[in-house]
């Protein structure tokens, strides 16, 4: 029986954050606001990558 119960461990990946809503959400929002005239598409791009890095780091 552990022999089996060692091996269920393995059938499992790690789990993939990008699955979730929020880093759609977070590009979207960036690639918006550069649409609006708010921000360059420089720095929309660059705010998009640090929050998405920051909620990526959260994740860990």
């Amino acid at each position: 029986m552990d022999i089996i119960l060692k091996q269920m461990g393995q059938l499992w990946t790690p789990r993939y954050p990008y699955c979730s809503g929020q880093p759609r959400y977070i590009l979207s929002e960036n690639v918006e606001r550069v649409l609006l005239g708010e921000l360059s598409a420089a720095d929309g791009m660059k705010k998009a990558q640090e929050e998405g890095t920051k909620w990526l780091a959260d994740q860990q």
